[in-house]
């Protein structure tokens, strides 16, 4: 792991990731919630960058997309799906474990920001090597969520650099920065 952590360190990191006031962030494999704000505070941040998922969280994207996911299973970034099966379409790169990422660093993509989307065993791994974590908090207890972001971790390691209300639906959008490993 350390060996990935050097190589990963010049590579901006981050999670990004909807939470309910307990840190959950799915129900019965669906996010509980549709906020276009959301949505477009996701895109915003995540454009022209690196996306990392698990193979959940990428069947659930493709399939919503549908044909208008061809070419990327999320257009404008760069996708990884850490899997062991082959993907149906070849709109990002399967590999094995979010170590393998780092040989596909190169001049080309060293100055982008690498964002772990889920689902909840990659922001597992990948909170405690990432530099920033992007957490909207809404402001709701989703009864039977299960799956969950580690808050517990992020509320040790990291500190809210800047947050704002959303303007649609009750929630604050927040960028942590890490103070500790």
């Amino acid at each position: 792991m350390t060996e990935f952590y050097n190589r990963l360190l010049p590579w901006k990191s981050a999670v990004i990731v909807a939470v309910d006031l307990m840190g959950g962030f799915s129900k019965e494999g669906k996010i509980p919630w549709h906020y276009p704000e959301d949505f477009k505070w996701f895109q915003q941040h995540t454009k022209n960058n690196i996306c990392v998922m698990g193979r959940t969280t990428y069947d659930d994207i493709d399939r919503k997309l549908g044909d208008m996911a061809e070419a990327s299973v999320l257009p404008s970034r760069e996708c990884y799906v850490v899997t062991s099966r082959p993907l149906k379409r070849m709109n990002a790169t399967p590999i094995p474990n979010i170590e393998s990422l780092a040989k596909y660093r190169d001049e080309d993509n060293a100055h982008k920001t690498v964002f772990f989307i889920g689902g909840e065993l990659i922001y597992k791994e990948s909170v405690e090597l990432v530099d920033e974590a992007y957490v909207t908090v809404i402001n709701t207890i989703v009864e039977g969520a299960d799956r969950f972001f580690p808050v517990d971790y992020v509320a040790e390691h990291f500190k809210t650099m800047n947050s704002a209300n959303a303007q649609t639906f009750d929630a604050v959008f927040t960028l942590l920065r890490r103070t500790s490993y």
